[in-house]
């Protein structure tokens, strides 16, 4: 190991080292001579224990200090070329060293393989570069040219503008920029994704997202389904028939749901779930300590609450397009909006499914009171407590939704109670409990 790949290590690992340890990485960076480099004679001039040598070795990747030592003061003893050249002449070799070691580092194979093919594939490439990165494009074209390929350097910021409009699928574009904010060539690498420098890498995600597609909203869910029926399509009267049986139950399903015509006392129509208009009403019984009653419905803070918020969605995705806003308008129309053609008669648990997108549309309506508006002041309070106005507001909603759960269980649960407390909680003429 030469010194310079010491130098290197030394480098890599200065921002983890302490102050103690900087100390001696600083006197073997700076140090050009051969002396006694014994951990007692180092730890003497240093002022640092033998401990924080050890230390030291060991952050920079060596098995201890006697390693260490041996890989730094090599070079002395086998007579490095680096030693018989004056000391500016060593410091740009060192530093033309270490600048390749740094470079090494950062070789990622997989990816130079995958460039070379875009750059073999493409009828022309186009490199991007301004300032001390227009010479390196340069450079690089040059050398690029040799391979026989066609490659143009744009070093100005008008030629890129101007290139811009050539660029397509059969072009590359390589952008190189030291400080990675130049302004023209990022919007140079924006307006050639724009028009499709290279559609191969997003074709091949859109093939790898349809297969996880596939997998996760097809062949599993489908493997899941399949698998509840093997209880009755491997009756012995199935026997020899598995995939014949499985069909039958699904077209003897869908006929019968197809051409149902029945009434039903608890039906309710898809536009009145929202507004939980009428539950539905499964159970009910006097016995010896009372009246149990079961009925299925939501709650009507969170469901009525939610439908601001859902409304609060839709016009920040028309406004902002957040991405939660999507998701909510996405998941809650899949599994409610469909409900809107189905002509047989449904219930309010068919809604269920779609609360839980609800409940997100309510949870991005909070996090935007937390961050503008009056309810993101701080308000104090005796004591010194502080919160802010949202906070307030959340702890509200939740501790109200927490209230009516335990004020409607006995009606949720079949829990002992009495008619006249049923009756009470009706809040309208449809609500039916008791």
């Amino acid at each position: 190991m030469e010194h310079s790949k010491v130098f290197s290590a030394i480098q890599a690992a200065y921002p983890k080292l302490t102050a103690a340890e900087r100390s001696v990485a600083d006197f073997f960076l700076q140090n050009r001579e051969r002396g006694d480099f014994s951990s007692k004679a180092v730890a003497a001039r240093l002022y640092v224990s033998e401990a924080s040598l050890s230390r030291f070795a060991q952050k920079c990747g060596f098995k201890g200090y006697r390693e260490f030592i041996y890989e730094y003061q090599r070079p002395f003893d086998e007579g490095s070329p680096f030693l018989s050249f004056s000391q500016v002449t060593k410091d740009v070799l060192a530093r033309y060293q270490q600048l390749l070691d740094s470079s090494s580092r950062l070789v990622d194979e997989g990816q130079m393989r995958r460039v070379s093919q875009m750059l073999a594939n493409s009828q022309r490439v186009y490199i991007y570069g301004m300032g001390s990165s227009g010479f390196a494009a340069r450079e690089f074209a040059l050398r690029l040219m040799r391979t026989g390929l066609l490659v143009e350097a744009i070093t100005d910021s008008h030629m890129i503008r101007m290139n811009a409009v050539l660029v397509d699928e059969t072009v590359t574009v390589v952008a190189i920029t030291l400080s990675g904010a130049t302004e023209e060539v990022l919007w140079g690498v924006r307006e050639a994704r724009r028009r499709g420098e290279d559609v191969r890498p997003l074709a091949r995600k859109c093939l790898q997202l349809c297969a996880w597609c596939c997998l996760f909203f097809i062949a599993i869910p489908f493997g899941i389904y399949f698998a509840a029926f093997l209880p009755i399509t491997t009756l012995s009267h199935n026997e020899g028939k598995l995939w014949w049986a499985f069909w039958n139950y699904q077209t003897t399903m869908f006929n019968y749901h197809a051409h149902l015509e029945a009434t039903h006392s608890f039906a309710s129509p898809w536009y009145e779930w929202p507004f939980d208009i009428r539950p539905i009403w499964y159970f009910a019984q006097d016995n010896w300590n009372g009246y149990s009653t079961i009925s299925s419905f939501g709650n009507p803070l969170l469901w009525w609450g939610c439908l601001p918020a859902l409304a609060a969605a839709a016009y920040l995705w028309w406004k902002e397009r957040p991405r939660w806003a999507a998701v909510v308008l996405a998941g809650f129309g899949s599994v409610y909006l469909p409900w809107v053609l189905v002509p047989r008669l449904t219930f309010i648990y068919h809604y269920f499914t779609a609360v839980p997108f609800l409940v997100v549309a309510l949870c991005g309506v909070f996090s935007l009171l937390y961050e503008k508006g009056p309810f993101a002041r701080r308000l104090t309070f005796p004591g010194g407590l502080e919160c802010q106005g949202a906070t307030l507001l959340l702890a509200a909603f939740a501790a109200g939704c927490l209230l009516l759960f335990a004020v409607y269980f006995p009606v949720l649960s079949g829990s002992p109670t009495t008619r006249d407390y049923a009756n009470a909680l009706e809040l309208f003429e449809t609500w039916y409990f008791a």
